[in-house]
């Protein structure tokens, strides 16, 4: 981005999202969810499949990633503003807890906004390796 030129709103909420997540704070990570927003974690991911709305997206990402990893985190290490979609570049970390193995795993994840007929819309994609370390 050139010097002067203002993120978008967009942005904005997503790197809320990820301050929220960082600070282990689950209202600030949902605070862009609404009721319409549509949820997927792409196939290869173990919760793969698509969440409409803050409870279906809650119950089944973040519970299960609570319930079934200890320290599971994503690292953060960049953030583009694409205006409607924003694409965040980073690690996910952890331990599985049933087997007590660790991964390590780079991955990007797509954010796309669709206000209009949708609401938010977060797509996302998860390396290989996550899979193999389970």
């Amino acid at each position: 981005m050139s010097a002067g030129k203002t993120m978008s709103k967009n942005y904005e909420a997503i790197k809320a999202h990820y301050a929220g997540s960082d600070n282990k704070d689950l209202a600030a990570m949902m605070a862009p969810i609404t009721d319409r927003t549509a949820w997927t974690e792409m196939a290869g991911f173990p919760y793969a499949g698509t969440y409409v709305g803050t409870v279906a997206i809650i119950e089944g990402v973040f519970k299960r990633i609570g319930d079934e990893w200890e320290g599971y985190t994503f690292t953060l290490e960049r953030l583009v503003d694409g205006g409607s979609t924003i694409l965040g570049i980073g690690t996910y970390t952890g331990t599985y807890k049933r087997t007590g193995k660790p991964m390590k795993a780079r991955c990007s994840r797509s954010r796309g906004f669709e206000f209009l007929t949708r609401g938010f819309r977060a797509l996302g994609q998860a390396s290989k390796p996550l899979l193999g370390s389970l």
